[in-house]
């Protein structure tokens, strides 16, 4: 069965919020439906709104500019509308001015997402949030899968100072969220006095991949030509925070990476004996046609992922930085131009979220394995998991100080998160405290008339979980704690 996305819907079934208004659409080239139809001939063609303008995130509304790449206003030759160009030469330009809504009523949001923190599109919709609540405009998301799934989650949350246009709240790189959600996480969190909407799509559920859900997949970017460019991409974008080449100008960016003055064989030798799941590296070489180290042969590897539920991208992105630095520390450099409109913060600082991963070679090159490498590449903490498990209130985390986090995904059901690296069996409990690299979860459920909780995953699933609530299959992980009463969940005092 193919999932029906947001845009579907509307097609479908209308939109009392659109009728007889003027409407802009903030897309791009994956704006379209399961027949390859794009939105703005879709909703062009109603009678009961009216389309008047249109907005480009980064890559413009066709997808046809490159990365960091300042995208003018114009005017749409197929449909004659009018561009407002969300991506410019700088940081205002980012936000639609009031000038830009003026001939608006509401604003339309249809892109589809990658599932990484770095990925623009859905920060241009936050600021256009914000934009129409200003304005007196509401706002309209169309949801989209996430390519990734909505289980797993990455690396750490935003450390005060480092936030970006890659990274524009406290997020992990890779979050499980849609666009839909976060924009209900946001509307919440941020108290905007906005009308806002989610069109939520029907038959997508957290644990399908993109090639689940039977859509056709739009390239949403130049440089994002594949489901399994979106797979790798929350670790190996972190090579963008490098002199390293991420493979554009190739077929397989960000899947292929590496530098003229590496050995792919050692690479692999590497990053083979870090034990990696669900991965393998091929030895290559390749020569980028443009970007970095254009023209030039490079050596690297190429990434296959051999168990998409088990591969952790995030982790593998860090292991790569790290086997490559090792490999010739004299010739491994960060990136110091300016990144996303920021030239005051490292590049790879702000991938990250914050400045734990060290500027000098030497202290790298002092740790002696990426175990023993934890402390230093960390991102910090997630003080809760991402994704509306439940369906409704996504990202919101209690934020009391306690770390790791607890969360409530439903009146009667919760859960505690804790993101460890995946241990031998001598590990203890204090060990698993002072790591944080692969995410495991504890879900619980509180049935009236019981005084305590009820594991529900991992447990075999010896109790469903209440209707709207997708949870993980088991996978034999291990639970880390438990919150004894609801009201503990609340205070999040674990044990």
């Amino acid at each position: 069965m193919t999932t029906q996305t947001g845009l579907a819907r509307l097609v479908a079934e209308g939109s009392s919020l659109l009728e007889g208004r003027r409407v802009g659409l903030l897309v791009n080239q994956t704006a379209v439906d399961a027949q390859l139809r794009h939105a703005i001939d879709l909703l062009g063609a109603r009678t009961d709104f009216r389309v008047t303008a249109l907005f480009g995130p980064e890559h413009g509304v066709r997808g046809d500019a490159q990365d960091m790449i300042a995208v003018e206003g114009t005017r749409d030759p197929r449909s004659g509308l009018p561009v407002h160009s969300l991506y410019g030469h700088t940081t205002e330009s980012l936000t639609p001015t009031a000038a830009m809504l003026e001939d608006v009523d509401v604003l339309v949001y249809d892109v589809q997402d990658i599932g990484s923190r770095y990925y623009t599109f859905v920060w241009s919709m936050v600021l256009a949030m914000r934009a129409c609540a200003a304005a007196g405009k509401a706002f309209i998301v169309l949801d989209r899968p996430n390519p990734l799934g909505g289980v797993h989650v990455e690396g750490g949350t935003i450390a005060s100072g480092f936030d970006s246009f890659v990274g524009l709240v406290p997020c992990p790189n890779r979050h499980g969220l849609t666009a839909g959600e976060i924009a209900r996480w946001r509307h919440s969190t941020e108290r905007l006095d906005l009308e806002l909407a989610v069109i939520t799509m029907r038959g997508w559920e957290r644990e399908l991949r993109f090639e689940h859900t039977g859509l056709p997949w739009v390239l949403p970017s130049p440089n994002m030509p594949t489901v399994d460019t979106a797979l790798v991409y929350p670790g190996m974008c972190l090579v963008e925070g490098t002199e390293l080449s991420e493979a554009r100008g190739t077929t397989r960016p960000f899947e292929l990476s590496g530098a003229p003055y590496l050995d792919g064989h050692k690479l692999v030798a590497a990053l083979d004996a870090m034990q990696l799941p669900g991965v393998r590296f091929r030895p290559v070489v390749y020569t980028p046609t443009f970007h970095k180290h254009a023209f030039k042969p490079n050596g690297g590897v190429q990434i296959h992922v051999t168990n998409p539920e088990l591969f952790r991208p995030y982790r593998t992105g860090v292991a790569f930085l790290k086997a490559a630095h090792d490999q010739d520390p004299s010739q491994f450099k960060w990136r110091e131009k300016a990144y996303e409109f920021v030239d005051k913060i490292p590049a790879i600082d702000l991938l990250c979220g914050n400045d734990a991963v060290p500027q000098n070679s030497a202290s790298i090159n002092d740790k002696k394995s990426m175990r023993d490498n934890q402390a230093l590449w960390r991102a910090t903490s997630v003080s809760g998991l991402a994704g509306s498990i439940a369906g409704s209130s996504p990202w919101i985390p209690l934020n009391n100080g306690c770390w790791p986090g607890c969360m409530s995904l439903a009146p009667d059901v919760g859960f505690c998160a804790q993101i460890v690296t995946v241990p031998p069996p001598s590990w203890g409990i204090t060990s698993l405290l002072h790591s944080n690299t692969v995410l495991s979860i504890t879900v619980l459920r509180y049935p009236k008339g019981l005084n305590g909780p009820v594991l529900v995953w991992p447990s075999g699933n010896a109790i469903r979980p209440p209707t709207g609530i997708s949870l993980p299959p088991s996978a034999g992980a291990t639970p880390l704690m438990l919150c004894t009463t609801p009201a503990a969940l609340a205070t999040c005092h674990c044990t």
